[in-house]
Formats: C-alpha cells, sequence, structure tokens
C-alpha cells in the first residue's frame, strides 16, 4: 500500500505536493486518480497551511 500524494519539505524548507505510484501502474485512470488526490489535498490543506505560516511570522 502506497499513498498516491502527499506534501513533503524539500532540500531548501519548502513544501511540495508530491504525486507517486508504480511504473507498471501508469495508464490514463491512475493519472487522473493521482491528479484527483492532488487537487483534494490542496483544497483540503491550502488555507490551513498559509494560516500556520503566517501565525508564525
Amino acid at each position: 500500500s502506497y499513498w498516491l500524494a502527499h506534501i513533503a519539505i524539500d532540500r531548501h524548507g519548502d513544501l511540495v505536493i508530491r504525486g507517486q505510484f508504480p511504473v507498471a501502474d501508469a495508464d490514463e485512470n491512475k493519472f487522473d486518480d493521482v491528479l484527483g488526490v492532488v487537487y483534494e489535498l490542496v483544497e483540503l490543506t491550502f488555507r490551513p497551511v498559509v494560516r500556520m505560516g503566517f501565525e508564525r511570522t
């Protein structure tokens, strides 16, 4: 089992969203699934993450 997308911190300290799946599963439906998960992740987390960032400055 694996996550189709997750939020990570890159080497510069920036937040990034990374989508991934096994190459063997690559087809139009899997890309659609990953894009849907990324979209949902952005919609659910963008405002709270921005709010947290401004609270720390």
